[in-house]
């Protein structure tokens, strides 16, 4: 498999019941995490022809990371996008990009009408409800080369134009295993994400957690905008890894 995603089946095959990402709201263990990516993924097979990339809208989350699996799982890049983005953000992502699929929740949904245009919306919820078919995913895997784009990432669009730049399934892959061998990572490993999903600083957090089955917590903005109880939260969960920038 040439997929960044077979690290998501590493991790299932060796380390199924590991607790692999946690939010304010849940925890997934690696086989909870690909069985919702795989099922969306079977979903988003089914209803697309396309094989453009596939924004995922939704708030910092587990189901955001499961959303960037089932489009892989879909043979498809996924573009992380922020879920407070303004309106003509937005559009402009949409317009430039022309995805295939925006995966999203109901509230944020709202956010869509009227830019859209014919691009397909799902919601998260809704995929988690659909049958997986392995059969189908196999084929799309079966598809994709270490060279095509994983993921798809816009810049701040410092000049009033959001552009996306985009990073190969390789260098993803390569990544994670480097952060592995030089940090001893391992399946005891807890790492504190710091960085929005849709900053490049989060990839070696979601995906060297991956490698190395460990677990992966997304830790609470509010902890960051009022630190005084970071350390206790760091200590009450473990953490054994950081990778956070100084601002």
């Amino acid at each position: 498999m040439n997929s960044a995603v077979c690290l998501l089946e590493r991790a299932y095959e060796l380390w199924p019941e590991n607790k692999a990402v946690t939010d304010e709201r849940q925890t997934l263990t690696y086989r909870e995490l690909r069985s919702l990516a795989r099922r969306a993924a079977s979903e988003l097979e089914r209803e697309l022809g396309s094989r453009a990339p596939v924004m995922v809208y939704l708030p910092k989350s587990a189901e955001m990371i499961a959303g960037f699996a089932a489009a892989l799982y879909s043979g498809r890049p996924y573009v992380p996008t922020d879920s407070a983005a303004p309106r003509g953000r937005l559009e402009k992502i949409i317009s430039n990009l022309a995805p295939s699929a925006v995966i999203t929740n109901a509230a944020l949904a709202k956010n869509l009408e009227g830019i859209a245009g014919g691009t397909r919306v799902f919601l998260m919820d809704e995929l988690a409800g659909a049958e997986a078919d392995d059969a189908l995913i196999a084929s799309a895997l079966g598809a994709v080369t270490d060279s095509d784009p994983v993921y798809v990432m816009y810049t701040s669009g410092s000049t009033g134009e959001p552009k996306g730049v985009t990073i190969p399934h390789r260098g993803v892959l390569l990544f994670a295993r480097w952060a592995e061998e030089t940090f001893g990572w391992g399946p005891e490993t807890v790492i504190a994400n710091q960085a929005p999903l849709y900053f490049d600083v989060s990839v070696m957090d979601v995906y060297g957690a991956m490698r190395c089955g460990g677990k992966l917590i997304l830790t609470p903005e509010v902890l960051f905008r009022f630190p005084v109880k970071l350390p206790e939260f760091l200590r009450e969960n473990g953490v054994t890894s950081i990778y956070w920038v100084p601002t």
